[in-house]
């Protein structure tokens, strides 16, 4: 018999997944042929095979001790791929500068990222913030290497490498699942600050069509869906944001320099912008901007690289700045309302913690505009 117990993290699993993370081996019909049988049990209880684990559960499998072990394969393979990974994650941790952990709870965390720094690696030997992340809850003993064997933290969203900002990540099973259903639905607002060249007056709703270049990792934005060519019109995806302009100024950023008693021009003029982003499409603020003519400063693929930017102070002037939780409660209510048999789950009482949470910060740039 093998008995083990569900911690914090791996809670709100599915017994079957759980259960082929430990025992890799076994095929999948194996833990239904065990539960019909009774050799499998949560809390000494008969089961399934596909009950929601809480923590603090038993489980419970009535096989041989030869049987586990052709089950859980090589062992010490995957214990040293777990210290070859950690080794990495504790390298992320140690390596990459700036990052700051903005607001943290038992299942979730905010982190900021500073331009230059990938969301998640492209490449085997890259590091991440993904690994950064790793790295700080085993440092900080928020994360053991036994944990990390059967459950993996990581960024849930991500910002492009030269954008600063807000970016979440999980810390337990639960918070991934939470966390990624609230982006997928659109329940999760995001705000972010742009610098523009000139003074914008786009208030209000920008929208386009993208299309995608893969190769030269560049988006297209046409206006109108009319406008897509047509072998691009199967690829070509809907995105919108919001505009809200905040402040034109021309000192501010450090970019103009006007001299004494002389009116600086319009084309000096630079303006911050706040951008609600109502999709995850790559590089749409940036390129929808760009269309409308206003690209942001430092964005040398969208066309306001060195010439707006001489003193290359940093990259892109655009960052993620707020993120905002819905309210769960009456969320919650809607899905019920919407199922006749559902009632309210005691078990995601721990959500209401995120009820119209908001996290924001404010990037240096932004500080110097008069807003």
């Amino acid at each position: 018999m093998k008995s083990w117990t569900v911690s914090d993290k791996e809670a709100g699993g599915r017994l079957d997944k759980y259960l082929k993370v430990r025992l890799p081996e076994a095929p999948d019909s194996f833990f239904y042929k065990m539960a019909r049988k009774k050799n499998l049990t949560i809390n000494n209880e008969k089961c399934k095979g596909n009950e929601i684990l809480k923590a603090g559960d038993t489980v419970k499998l009535f096989v041989s001790d030869d049987t586990i072990a052709l089950f859980e394969g090589n062992t010490k393979e995957k214990e040293s791929q777990t210290a070859r990974k950690t080794t990495s994650y504790e390298e992320a941790y140690s390596k990459l500068k700036g990052i700051e952990v903005l607001k943290e709870t038992d299942d979730l965390i905010f982190l900021y990222k500073p331009s230059g720094i990938l969301s998640q690696k492209a490449k085997d030997n890259d590091l991440s913030l993904n690994e950064w992340l790793i790295g700080y809850l085993i440092k900080n003993k928020k994360l053991s290497e036994e944990e990390l064997s059967t459950f993996t933290p990581s960024v849930l969203n991500r910002l492009d490498r030269n954008t600063e900002g807000i970016v979440l990540g999980s810390k337990t099973l639960r918070g991934s699942r939470f966390g990624s259903e609230v982006i997928r639905n659109g329940g999760l607002r995001k705000f972010y600050f742009c610098v523009v060249k000139g003074e914008c007056d786009l208030n209000g709703k920008l929208e386009g069509y993208l299309w995608k270049d893969e190769r030269s990792n560049k988006v297209c934005i046409y206006r109108n869906e009319s406008d897509v060519p047509k072998d691009r019109a199967n690829d070509a995806k809907y995105v919108s944001i919001d505009v809200n302009v905040l402040s034109s100024d021309t000192s501010a950023t450090g970019r103009v320099e006007a001299s004494v008693g002389s009116t600086a021009n319009r084309s000096d003029l630079k303006s911050l912008l706040e951008v609600e982003l109502h999709s995850g499409k790559s590089h749409q603020i940036r390129a929808l901007l760009a269309e409308y003519g206003y690209p942001i400063l430092g964005d040398h693929k969208y066309g306001a690289g060195d010439k707006t930017n001489p003193e290359k102070k940093q990259g892109q002037y655009l960052a993620a700045v707020r993120v905002e939780f819905p309210q769960m409660n009456a969320e919650m209510n809607k899905e019920a309302e919407a199922n006749t048999n559902a009632e309210y789950n005691e078990s995601d009482a721990w959500k209401s913690e995120y009820s119209g949470l908001t996290v924001s910060y404010e990037p240096d740039f932004a500080k110097e505009f008069n807003v």
